[in-house]
């Protein structure tokens, strides 16, 4: 890999106003290169965490198809699952599965 070019040298006649018109572009430019990498750094944690959007789309369509299939109304059962989550224990949350899920007025949807 070549090396970079040098930067031409300062002008001897360099005023302060000069000066510190370059130092503050500097400094700007040094902290936009950092809101950009702080930029995709969020975007490679969010991936991480969350998966590309491709991914998060694939499993909210598994959840619903799901629920098709176990002839529970999707809508209904994902509403009451995330309201009763927080609050649900750890150990019941098998009950929340479409298949074990009952709803206080059983609405069944044609598959």
């Amino acid at each position: 890999m070549p090396n970079a070019p040098e930067p031409p040298p300062l002008p001897t006649d360099l005023t302060a106003a000069h000066a510190m018109n370059l130092a503050e572009r500097a400094a700007r430019l040094a902290s936009e290169i950092a809101v950009e990498q702080l930029k995709l750094e969020i975007a490679r944690l969010r991936r991480e965490r969350f998966g590309t959007s491709s991914e998060r789309s694939a499993r909210i369509y598994t959840l619903i198809e799901t629920a098709k299939l176990n002839r529970v109304d999707p809508q209904a059962w994902l509403a009451d699952v995330l309201a009763r989550l927080p609050d649900h224990p750890a150990r019941g949350l098998d009950d929340l599965l479409p298949w074990n899920w009952t709803q206080p007025h059983p609405q069944p949807i044609a598959a």
